[in-house]
């Protein structure tokens, strides 16, 4: 009897070192994790667990090696940032700005179906013409494929959640000539890696750029001015400047003469990065594939050999202008309605894109 007793007793006190045991594993805390990442803003750090593994996985980490400019970075060896870090500059402005939490994904991932070389794609697969981007067309298809759904799934969200194209992500994305904070992003990104803006300039454009009712406005004409003015000088000096419209086509040829012979694959334009199908490029030996990336790279342009060019390729670069919301009082008007000089500026910049290649623009070499 005592025997039992005591192996009773040896029981329950291992019942109660049991008992502390569980206890302390359910009530001591845990160490959260969190993400310190860099952005055009500054620091940002991410306690978000669905974010981090976001930002984490493959996909979006391929992301440092696709350009936000494209071949023309590679070319002309211009100043530049990849779209890795535009991703997340955006996706901390949306934060900043208060937008809903699947918005801010949104903003996040909405260039992980870029292709090798950016916008090069709209060139290859010919969407520019239908008026839509092509990592756009293929944005829900591209999530599922590279598991970005099985990460929002885990937390209880799918990818319709998370698309950019969603209406009620007025903070992401508004048509031209409005602001949004994809385009607030990459305007400024491009003017400060130019050497045209500086940090301290930047934070005090934001102190007077707001974002209520669905609607981007500035309550400075000032400032308001100077992101406008980024806008037009980068359109006709870079993004919509003839040689860079030119090396996006020719570019795009040699990949396709290039998926043709089998030298790249789809899965390498999808999926891959751009150093690495460049080097699948220069190591091949089709003369036509040489003879494109030669023109590329050595610019060896003259206006007579441009003009030629230009003549045979239809080029339409993209207008990226804006035409800010300006607060006075009130009431709300166009930067333009405002500023007589940028009126012009932005109407006779808007007409020459809309006319045709800026052959009057080009730098010759």
């Amino acid at each position: 009897m005592d025997k039992l007793i005591e192996k009773i007793e040896t029981l329950k006190n291992s019942m109660k070192y049991l008992l502390i045991i569980l206890q302390l594993l359910f009530t001591l805390p845990i160490e959260s994790r969190y993400l310190e990442i860099e952005t055009l803003w500054g620091k940002e750090i991410i306690e978000d667990p669905m974010t981090i593994e976001l930002i984490e996985s493959s996909p979006f980490q391929r992301l440092k090696s696709i350009d936000q400019h494209g071949i023309i970075s590679y070319c002309n060896q211009t100043p530049t940032f990849n779209r890795f870090d535009h991703s997340v500059s955006v996706y901390a402005l949306l934060k900043r700005y208060q937008a809903s939490y699947p918005e801010q994904i949104a903003g996040l991932l909405h260039d992980l179906s870029h292709t090798v070389f950016s916008h090069v794609g709209d060139y290859l697969f010919m969407t520019s013409l239908e008026g839509q981007a092509y990592q756009d067309k293929i944005q829900a298809w591209y999530m599922q494929e590279v598991g970005i759904g099985k990460i929002l799934n885990n937390y209880g969200y799918t990818i319709q959640d998370v698309l950019d194209d969603n209406p009620l992500f007025q903070c992401l994305e508004q048509p031209l000539p409005d602001l949004c904070a994809d385009r607030i992003e990459y305007i400024l990104h491009t003017a400060k890696v130019f050497g045209l803006i500086s940090q301290d300039r930047i934070e005090e454009l934001l102190r007077a750029l707001k974002f209520e009712n669905n609607r981007w406005y500035f309550d400075q004409l000032d400032q308001a001015r100077k992101l406008a003015d980024f806008s037009l000088h980068f359109t006709q000096n870079f993004w919509g400047d003839l040689c860079n419209s030119l090396c996006n086509e020719w570019f795009a040829k040699a990949l396709k003469i290039a998926l043709e012979e089998h030298i790249i694959s789809l899965n390498d334009i999808h999926f891959s990065t751009d150093l690495k199908v460049l080097d699948l490029l220069h190591a091949c030996t089709n003369s036509s594939i040489k003879n494109l990336i030669s023109l590329c790279w050595n610019h060896a342009f003259s206006y007579n050999f441009i003009h030629t060019e230009a003549e045979k390729i239809h080029i339409t670069p993209k207008f990226r202008g804006v035409n800010p919301w300006v607060k006075k009082g009130d009431s709300f008007d166009r930067l333009s309605d405002l500023d007589p000089e940028f009126n012009i500026n932005y109407l006779n910049l808007k007409e020459k894109i809309q006319r045709g290649p800026l052959l009057n623009e080009v730098t010759l070499k």
